[in-house]
């Protein structure tokens, strides 16, 4: 009986330090804890520390693609602007077998490393600091470095970040979106995907302009939305996919497009 007692209280006092908790690990040295967040897509409650953006209102319907259409079952998956790392960790519990993740905030870095190693994730997840003098969406990313599945919640608005926090927010001309489109072709795998969150109608309008410009094609997925009818900023977010055409995509090591067999006629 005081076997089962003392269990019960351990496990009581683990849940009250950190609901959902299943590593004990200490939150590394100049980070601080903000909140653990709940949400319905992970078993497990999320850190997010001081100056780290989080708000799932941004991404109900790319994580829905992750959770019931498995776009990142069995994928090497890439997420640019981790933040509390929740698209990684979402396309983790959904089987991916390899995940990278970027940020240029440090505590954003830190914090993404955190939650993949509470949750058991350490070898499956590498998560990359940006420099701030080296911004682009593929900065830090080998240049043979390719990826079945693409994501991110990127800044939405073309505005100067003020501080670590705010390059979750802001991306001055749109910059940061300009290098993640044209980077596509050479580190999306052949049939890989991008699919982006936006809740911005000056992205949207900006996503679908580069895109046409580059040979790309953006479709809204799953969303009778109309942007013209939006608000400037609006949730939740909208989930939007870059389609690269597959003569675009260019191989390994290479600057000319990967071959694509020619379709033969049916008989």
């Amino acid at each position: 009986m005081k076997i089962l007692l003392a269990l019960l209280l351990t496990v009581l006092s683990s849940a009250a330090a950190a609901p959902g908790i299943v590593i004990n690990k200490p939150v590394p040295k100049g980070q601080h804890l903000h909140a653990w967040r709940v949400i319905d897509d992970l078993r497990w409650s999320v850190a997010q520390f001081d100056n780290v953006f989080w708000d799932p209102r941004d991404t109900p319907s790319l994580r829905g693609q992750i959770r019931t259409n498995n776009i990142a079952r069995g994928k090497k998956v890439f997420e640019i602007g981790v933040g509390t790392g929740l698209l990684s960790l979402c396309s983790l519990s959904q089987g991916a077998t390899q995940v990278v993740g970027t940020d240029i905030n440090p505590a954003a870095h830190a914090c993404a490393k955190y939650n993949a190693e509470r949750f058991g994730w350490k070898d499956k997840f590498d998560c990359r600091l940006v420099s701030k003098t080296n911004a682009g969406a593929f900065a830090v990313i080998g240049k043979n470095e390719r990826f079945d599945l693409i994501v991110s919640n990127p800044p939405w608005v073309d505005r100067k970040p003020g501080n670590d926090f705010e390059f979750a927010l802001y991306d001055p001309g749109f910059k940061l979106l300009e290098t993640l489109l044209k980077g596509l072709p050479d580190h999306l795998n052949p049939g890989g995907r991008c699919f982006l969150a936006y809740g911005s109608v000056s992205s949207i309008i900006t996503l679908r302009k580069l895109s046409k410009e580059l040979g790309y094609t953006v479709r809204v997925v799953e969303d009778k939305r109309k942007v013209e009818d939006l608000p400037e900023e609006f949730l939740p977010g909208m989930t939007l996919e870059v389609i690269v055409p597959p003569e675009k995509i260019r191989a390994a090591g290479s600057a000319r497009p990967v071959a694509v067999p020619a379709v033969r006629p049916a008989p």
